[in-house]
Parts: C-alpha cells; sequence; structure tokens
C-alpha cells in the first residue's frame, strides 16, 4: 500500500485543484488515512487552508472539505445557521463536543460561535461552553464576524460576556453602522490603533479616515512598511479633505517611511499632482 505522505501529498493536490471525484475516490479508497476526529478539523484540511491563505469556500474546495467532516458535524453547522434552536439544542444534548467543533463555512475553518444568527442562538452556544474567543482559520473572532455579518446587539451580547475587544477583529468594518460599531468597541476597552484607520486610508476611504480620526485614532500611526495614513494617500492621490482633516489632526508630515520617503516625497514620485499640492501647500505655511 502507498506510503500516508504520499497519499496526503496527492490528496492536497486533488485539493487544491479542485477535482472533487478524485478526492472522493481517494477517501473511500484510503479510508485508514483519512479517519475523522469527531470535533478538530481534519489535518488535511487544515492543511489545505493554511496553504490557501486561510479560505476555503470556492464550491469545489467545500464539496471536499464537507468530505473530510464527519456528517454529525455538518447537521450541527447547517442547524446553526438555518437558526434552528430546537435541533441545535437536541443535538447539543447528545453530542456536547459539537459546540466546539470545526467545520468548513464562510471562507474557512470555523466554530458555530462564528456563525450564529438570532440572540437566543447566541445565548444557547455560549451557554453550552463555546469558546468565546476562538478564531477562524482567517483570524476573525465571534465579535469580529459579528461586526462584519451579523448585529451590533450580537457583538455587544459577546462583548458583555466577556469577549476580547482587542483579538480577531478584521481591519474591515462595515460602513453602514462604523460610528457605532466604533462605540461600542471603545466602551469595551478596545484599542483603536490596530490598523482599521490605516486599511481604509490604503483603499483611499477619506470620509472613513475622518471618522477614525474623529474617535481618537493616532494620525501617526504606522503599518508594516513604515507608512502612516498621509503616505498611504499620497500614494493614491486621493482624499484631500482627509489629507487636511489628518494634518490638523496632529499627522507628521515629515515621517518617513521604511524607504526613507516623507507623504509628499511619495506624491510626487507617484505624480499624485493634487495630493502632492495639499502637502506642499501644509510645509510652506509651517
Amino acid at each position: 500500500m502507498p506510503d500516508m505522505f504520499s497519499k496526503t501529498e496527492e490528496f492536497l493536490s486533488l485539493f487544491a485543484a479542485g477535482r472533487v471525484d478524485d478526492a472522493a475516490s481517494m477517501i473511500a479508497t484510503y479510508s485508514d488515512v483519512f479517519d475523522q476526529d469527531r470535533s478538530l478539523a481534519h489535518p488535511l484540511l487544515r492543511a489545505f487552508v493554511e496553504s490557501n491563505d486561510g479560505h476555503c469556500y470556492k464550491a469545489p474546495h467545500m464539496s471536499i472539505a464537507e468530505m473530510l467532516t464527519p456528517s454529525d458535524v455538518l447537521r450541527f453547522r447547517d442547524a446553526v445557521v438555518a437558526d434552528d434552536l430546537l435541533s441545535v439544542r437536541s443535538q447539543l444534548a447528545v453530542s456536547e463536543y459539537l459546540v466546539g467543533s470545526e467545520f468548513p463555512a464562510g471562507r474557512g475553518i470555523s466554530q458555530a460561535i462564528h456563525h450564529w444568527v438570532s440572540l437566543n442562538m447566541g445565548r444557547l452556544i455560549l451557554g453550552a461552553g463555546a469558546d468565546i474567543d476562538v478564531l477562524t482559520s482567517r483570524g476573525e473572532s465571534p465579535v469580529g464576524m459579528q461586526l462584519r455579518f451579523g448585529t451590533i446587539e450580537g457583538a455587544e451580547l459577546l462583548l458583555e460576556a466577556g469577549a476580547d475587544p482587542n483579538n480577531g477583529i478584521g481591519a474591515h468594518m462595515p460602513s453602514r453602522s462604523l460610528e457605532p460599531m466604533i462605540e461600542l468597541l471603545l466602551r469595551h476597552g478596545w484599542d483603536i490603533n490596530r490598523g482599521q484607520m490605516l486599511h481604509d486610508a490604503n483603499h483611499g476611504h477619506g470620509v472613513r479616515v475622518m471618522t477614525w480620526l474623529k474617535y481618537g485614532a493616532d494620525p501617526n500611526s504606522v503599518n508594516e512598511l513604515g507608512e502612516t495614513a498621509l503616505h498611504l494617500f499620497a500614494k493614491r492621490g486621493t482624499g484631500r479633505k482627509a489629507i487636511e482633516a489628518l494634518i490638523t489632526g496632529g499627522a507628521n508630515t515629515a515621517l518617513r517611511d521604511g524607504e526613507g520617503q516623507t507623504p509628499l516625497d511619495v506624491a510626487r514620485k507617484a505624480k499624485q499632482n493634487a495630493a502632492a499640492r495639499a502637502l506642499a501647500e501644509h510645509d510652506s505655511h509651517g
């Protein structure tokens, strides 16, 4: 019989290529290689997701992922997503481990605590012992998932139950309720300087950046390349009002990025004339 390493490598290549039928055939033929844990994601599913930037959402990949997931875990996932309280309660009564079971959902590997809809379902899952700060394979916490895909009330339920506001909150937060989200997180001890403003500056969202400034974000915070929001706007050439708001809010136009460039240097190099003019006018006025 072929050794386990060669079989797992072959399977991962089929997984990556989305070859559902061939993957199913391998699982049927080499069942000992594909034995499943009842709660943790299968090592091969984990390996594929880790090689795919935390993702597993394309239809062929999801089909293969579900082959690697126990049927009772999939039933539990589906009941949670469908907000079927009666089914979830009855399944947990029989198999308590389901509350922490890992399954493919959304865009990667996650647990029930990441995918509940109603507050009653959230309370049920929390009461069953769910890990309130567990992360998905994409590094998102239950609070982060509620902020992006759920409700402010859902995020508040988790925060009031002790969730860490500085754990697993993604760079993007929806515009539809940005200010209430910021206010909720700040009330629970959130550090506002965790990259969200820089994410918005990098995407040219001037109005959103001004919102971050309103709530106390540091105008001189930097990303991994040493770039401030001014550097990012200068590169894009957008957000003159945001540039002015950043400067008014205390942004240092003389700060240099990892390549030793000021925001004005960046704007000139990128031939972003409007941004360069805004920065040069500030420099000329001292």
